[in-house]
């Protein structure tokens, strides 16, 4: 684990208490993606070390990209595509493990711009339901807007720049 980006999502997620039980082995891999999913933090592996990322912080750029840094003529910009966008977030969530039935949250945005389209999650880590409307809400409002791509050639200058780096 790179400790400095673990030590800075600490403070941010110290008020977000995740308790919960696994009954059932799972891939560990596939189980802290989902815990940092839950907690709104993305993770991933560089060179065999986990970097952690608490995503509603605004993030501090490495780096900032002029129109002279990008080869000519490869400045591409899209959109995500709508058919994979989610309208409707339905997500389940126990405040104990007695609870037979999980309770349900149902968070809707964008319906009148894009059709109905359902996810439905467990939000296993947490036991608090403001917990989970709060995590709920923050990635419906992402995955619920089109997002602008861009698409670029660098020069080697920018060699170093990294998968989940800020750029400005």
């Amino acid at each position: 684990a790179d400790t400095d980006s673990f030590d800075d999502v600490r403070d941010f997620v110290e008020n977000y208490p995740a308790n919960f039980v696994l009954s059932e082995k799972q891939d560990v891999l596939s189980l802290i993606e989902q815990i940092a999913y839950q907690s709104r933090c993305s993770v991933w592996v560089v060179r065999g070390k986990m970097f952690l990322r608490y995503l509603p912080a605004e993030p501090t750029p490495v780096k900032t990209i002029t129109q002279d840094d990008i080869e000519q003529s490869t400045l591409t910009l899209t959109f995500t595509e709508t058919e994979n966008l989610i309208s409707k977030y339905v997500v389940t969530w126990q405040p104990h493990y007695q609870v037979q039935r999980p309770y349900q949250i149902v968070l809707r945005r964008n319906l009148a711009k894009y059709k109905e389209l359902v996810s439905i999650e467990n939000y296993y880590i947490f036991n608090n339901r403001d917990l989970v409307y709060k995590s709920a809400t923050f990635w419906l409002i992402r995955k619920a807007s089109s997002w602008r791509l861009v698409d670029m050639n660098l020069f080697l200058n920018h060699l170093d720049l990294e998968a989940h780096d800020v750029i400005t």
